[in-house]
């Protein structure tokens, strides 16, 4: 009887580990049966069934695009957001990021590192007509945007090293691609205390990113002010990032409030 119990534990242990490696590979875009079945190191009979079993449950369809592919809910973010730290810093932030939206006119994102990339977790749209737009779950290279760069002024030596071995890819045509221009960008946001990003993952679009960090130093988040190239271009960088930085001070203060008070069970 124990080793019947024993192998049938085993089996559903082995089958949620799928499902949540799954949900972890579609985080990054649309995949294949037969291309998650590889990447997962499983036969495409256990990928499909664990896509048909997370499809009932609401976490991952087909994609719009391509229907033999497939692509993940807003349910995993909505869950994730709801019931993990990086909720309560949004609705912490959102106060901030409000402010900062006023003060600039422009989209102001807030994001958390999952390196190598970084994750969209709030936004506050801007007061302009035209204005940038990121969806909440939108995920972007660390390397190639100014929360990215800005996260990446906060971390350690051995963490950017780490990330910059994933590689480097173009997504415009001003997109860094010298492994040694990005490190002077992180060393340059480390000094000033901000990064920027003139068009290098999405033309036309500019952004300033600060930092949001613990109180040991390192990155729990990242604000940036997002707007067209061409107003970028005309605003003074310095005094918008001064505005970043001093919301980034208050949200960081917020954050150690919340953390370090009775309610805090992490």
């Amino acid at each position: 009887m124990s080793s019947v119990s024993g192998s049938g534990e085993s089996t559903a242990v082995r089958s949620v580990l799928t499902a949540l490696r799954t949900l972890e590979e579609l985080s990054h875009g649309p995949r294949g049966v037969s291309e998650l079945g590889r990447v997962l190191g499983v036969p495409k009979t256990t990928a499909h069934r664990s896509l048909r079993t997370l499809a009932q449950a609401g976490w991952v369809r087909p994609s719009e695009m391509d229907r033999a592919k497939w692509v993940l809910t807003a349910r995993p973010l909505t869950v994730g957001l709801a019931g993990s730290v990086e909720g309560n810093l949004r609705e912490l932030a959102r106060g901030e990021l409000t402010k900062l939206r006023d003060a600039t006119g422009e989209t102001i994102h807030l994001v958390i590192p999952d390196p190598p990339d970084l994750v969209v977790v709030a936004r506050v749209d801007g007061t302009n007509s035209l204005r940038t737009f990121l969806p909440l779950g939108t995920h972007a290279p660390l390397a190639a945007t100014a929360s990215g760069r800005a996260l990446l002024s906060a971390m350690s030596d051995a963490e950017v090293t780490e990330v910059l071995d994933a590689g480097l890819d173009r997504y415009t045509p001003t997109t860094i691609l010298q492994r040694v221009e990005i490190q002077d960008a992180i060393a340059l946001a480390r000094e000033r205390g901000y990064a920027v990003n003139e068009a290098e993952w999405r033309s036309d679009i500019a952004a300033i990113g600060v930092p949001v960090v613990a109180r040991d130093g390192s990155p729990v988040a990242a604000l940036a002010i997002s707007m067209p190239l061409s107003r970028y271009e005309q605003a003074e960088v310095a005094s918008l990032a001064e505005l970043a930085i001093g919301a980034s001070r208050r949200i960081g203060d917020q954050l150690h409030d919340w953390k370090y008070s009775d309610t805090w069970i992490g």
